[in-house]
């Protein structure tokens, strides 16, 4: 396995600049996580290419219209005058749906927004924002923030990827597999598809 460059990460669909705050990090982590074959990390980058927006999106987004919430939603916000309460309201929002799980407490605590989606491939909770403290030494917990810089979104997203098995999901070279695993269902199929054809293509001298 070579050395991953800017330029391959551009053509994976990562802008330059960002590609410049990833390289290192991915040369150092992706040997350790055992992202070593074509296979791998076309899948890899292609995911997580989805899931971030071109390693752009961070933090999860609770900023929701009402019509919004009661599709991704729709046992919470049931009617129009409960989503209306809650819509373009991200604190409420996120302290109301992440309340009493995931190692949340009650709305007051203001864990759910806190503890909201981080990460290349967001991990959402407390429990998650503990186990990587543990795991990685940074203090995710006091700053859940620090999540949300390059080598800890990738550490993140590395955890994940590790901790269900996806190497061998990405062995198969089944797409339609690995996306229930990341996403939970199959949303953005034929884009995660068209990513992972690119990436393939673009990864190949790396495995050459």
């Amino acid at each position: 396995m070579k050395l991953l460059t800017t330029s391959i990460l551009t053509k994976c669909g990562v802008s330059a600049s960002v590609a410049e705050s990833y390289v290192v990090p991915l040369n150092v982590q992706l040997p350790k996580y055992q992202i070593n074959t074509l296979n791998r990390a076309a899948h890899f980058f292609s995911q997580i290419t989805k899931e971030s927006g071109g390693f752009t999106i961070m933090v999860e987004n609770m900023n929701y219209s009402p019509q919004r919430l009661m599709q991704v939603w729709k046992n919470r916000f049931p009617t129009m005058e409960i989503a209306q309460q809650f819509a373009h309201n991200p604190e409420k929002l996120g302290n109301f749906v992440y309340a009493n799980r995931l190692g949340n407490g009650p709305s007051a605590s203001g864990d759910g927004y806190r503890y909201r989606g981080r990460g290349l491939i967001q991990c959402t909770g407390k429990d998650k924002y503990i186990d990587l403290t543990k795991l990685f030494g940074f203090n995710y917990i006091a700053h859940p923030e620090y999540m949300e810089r390059p080598q800890d979104a990738l550490l993140s997203a590395l955890w994940f990827w590790q901790t269900r098995g996806l190497n061998a999901v990405a062995d198969g070279d089944d797409v339609e597999k690995v996306t229930l695993v990341v996403n939970g269902g199959t949303t953005g199929l034929k884009e995660r598809s068209e990513l992972l054809t690119k990436c393939k293509a673009a990864l190949a001298p790396v495995f050459a």
